[in-house]
């Protein structure tokens, strides 16, 4: 009975998430080689979006998180925005050096590198405009991704700590 209820169950919490139709909000993402011009020519911190195909919880956070209105046009205002699937299998230059998936491993080695080989999907990465890259790995909601979001999009991460900024930060979402 169990076996069968508990399906049940599941299906009904997450079939809205699962069938929700793409409409045009949400945020507007970019490819890694559109991004490094944009970056060339005009300095911002730049969000990746950590993600795998099979992930739920990467669906979960693409149909709440990523579709919130606040959130896609604090991005598009202040971040270069990159999704990237940690299981692509195109070759990739970053930086300039070249990454390309590796079967062995069942996952794309630029992926590794911004998650410090530590595979945990979804993922989210700030590379602030100066400093090393910060990850954020999980699903985060609205509410969790404000202060971040606006920590480095307003470069407080160059003259204040993450503690204090977070202490006296007030949401204004």
């Amino acid at each position: 009975m169990v076996k069968v209820i508990l399906p049940c169950i599941l299906l009904a919490l997450f079939l809205p998430v699962f069938s929700q139709k793409k409409d045009k909000k949400g945020v507007a993402w970019q490819t890694v080689e559109a991004v490094q011009k944009l970056a060339a020519s005009e300095k911002r911190p730049i969000l990746i979006d950590v993600y795998t195909d099979w992930c739920m919880y990467c669906k979960v956070m693409d149909n709440t998180t990523w579709n919130q209105q606040k959130v896609s046009n604090y991005l598009k205002d202040n971040f270069y925005a990159i999704k990237f699937n940690a299981e692509s299998k195109e070759a990739v230059d970053w930086m300039g050096q070249t990454f390309e998936y590796k079967s062995t491993y069942k996952v794309h080695m630029l992926a590794a590198q911004w998650l410090g080989g530590n595979m945990v999907y979804p993922s989210t990465v700030i590379v602030p405009v100066s400093g090393e890259p910060i990850i954020v790995p999980g699903v985060i909601n609205k509410k969790e991704i404000e202060p971040i979001l606006v920590y480095f999009g307003e470069k407080h991460n160059l003259k204040t700590d993450w503690k204090t900024f977070k202490e006296n930060y007030k949401s204004t979402w």
